[in-house]
């Protein structure tokens, strides 16, 4: 899986299960901001960040596809940071889910059959079991409505190396006993 299938399933995943009016976006930084782009003022959101990317999971495999071509494949693990910006105390009053309340739904959403069927579908699964956490406590940040999990996903990962043939081996050698024997000899 390449790092774009890797980035799309996981933003299909977390797109169908937040509710339909919280934006979800990448946190890069260039990404947009609160106040801009689909992220209206006061308006929850969420943002998606790979915190690690493809570590390996164990010893990889080398399968001979042919001749001069091997796969190399194994297990690979890539850990997403969820974090949900709830909205405004005023919009929080008038029934709209609070950040937890959004980080819960995606984390649950993990539970549901078709979730399985559509990740299994994408070559991903689920490595651990998310917590969800008020960031906004952790912090000392009360004014800002805030909560996150961390999600570990596993996946295969493959590539296919060309080795080319060795066609000959030449060696040299001494034999030495009664008598020194010197040999330049071919393997073909």
């Amino acid at each position: 899986m390449n790092h774009r299938d890797l980035q799309d399933a996981i933003w299909s995943w977390a797109d169908k299960n937040t509710p339909a009016d919280v934006t979800v976006i990448w946190s890069r930084a260039n990404s947009f901001r609160p106040g801009e782009g689909p992220c209206p003022p006061g308006e929850p959101y969420v943002t998606l960040q790979f915190t690690a990317i493809s570590q390996k999971t164990g010893q990889d495999t080398w399968l001979e596809q042919d001749d001069t071509t091997k796969i190399i494949g194994g297990q690979r693990t890539a850990t997403v940071s969820i974090v949900a910006y709830g909205p405004s105390e005023k919009t929080q009053a008038l029934g709209r889910p609070s950040a937890a309340q959004i980080i819960m739904q995606m984390r649950d959403g993990l539970d549901h059959p078709e979730v399985w069927a559509s990740m299994r579908k994408a070559g991903l699964s689920v490595h651990n079991e998310p917590v969800v956490q008020d960031v906004s406590s952790l912090l000392e940040t009360g004014f800002q409505d805030r909560s996150n999990m961390d999600i570990v996903f596993g996946f295969a990962h493959n590539q296919v190396v060309e080795t080319g043939a060795i066609e000959i081996v030449q060696g040299e050698g001494e034999f030495e006993g009664i008598d020194t024997i010197s040999e330049t000899f071919d393997i073909q």
